[in-house]
């Protein structure tokens, strides 16, 4: 310990730390991290930013949509009935592409099997030309959640229905088995007429483990953001239902 830090304070604000709960967390700080990391997660690449469309079999990619720890998404038409799309690209990872490949495959498969008007469809998946992993799903014109609260102070009745929305769906995807585990406002799409869609399940947990026995969740491993963590998570409880309710 450095002889600047007090004992039961953080290192980094100065604030009280909780006596429980939190994994020994500043929340205050962790609140900040988050936002400052939305920032950059909900930010569309700049122009520069990345070399060259991707070429994915079937999709026309029309430009960049946004960023994430996952990958990029970009919007595109189909080729062979020009329905618009939002196509995720799954950045490579450090395992050969194995555990990219498995999350790709497990967030297209939840999907599939979540048919529910406040959760994304999905239209196409499968790997681009050069071999990354990919997941098409319907494109909502509008913005995440993060952006609307941060352009805008929401009424009680909007914020109420966005909550039921985000509800509802969590309820259609937990009587299927399926936890989202990373539920938070820049997961949420919001669209013109009141339109609410569930995002992003590429960190979601079925009741069945994967029949090749690919674990995405190392032992000991936190998906999530901490922001949003339910504290039982944090301390390295599996997530169940009741993490995402605490999360909305």
């Amino acid at each position: 310990m450095s002889s600047f830090e007090t004992p039961g304070c953080c290192p980094q604000c100065g604030g009280p730390l909780p006596e429980r709960g939190f994994a020994g967390l500043c929340p205050r700080c962790v609140a900040g991290s988050m936002s400052d990391a939305w920032a950059l997660l909900t930010e569309a690449p700049a122009a520069g930013a990345v070399a060259e469309l991707p070429r994915v079999p079937g999709w026309k990619i029309t430009g960049p949509l946004g960023a994430g720890g996952q990958g990029i998404v970009w919007q595109a038409v189909r080729e062979e009935d020009d329905v618009a799309g939002a196509v995720k690209v799954f950045r490579p990872d450090n395992s050969g592409g194995v555990v990219s490949a498995a999350r790709m495959e497990s967030e297209a498969a939840a999907l599939r099997r979540l048919e529910h008007g406040g959760i994304v469809r999905v239209l196409d998946a499968g790997e681009t030309e050069d071999g990354q992993f990919f997941v098409a799903t319907e494109l909502i014109e509008g913005c995440d959640l993060h952006r609307l609260l941060q352009a805008e102070r929401l009424t009680p009745e909007r914020a109420l229905h966005i909550a039921e929305c985000v509800a509802r769906a969590l309820e259609h995807a937990h009587g299927r088995g399926i936890i989202h585990r990373d539920l938070k406002p820049g997961n949420v799409l919001t669209g013109r007429g009141g339109v609410v869609k569930l995002v992003d399940f590429s960190l979601a947990k079925g009741a069945t483990p994967r029949p090749d026995g690919i674990s995405m969740t190392p032992e000991g491993t936190t998906f999530g953001t901490p922001y949003y963590l339910a504290p039982e998570v944090m301390r390295g409880a599996p997530a169940t239902a009741a993490a995402d309710l605490y999360a909305l």
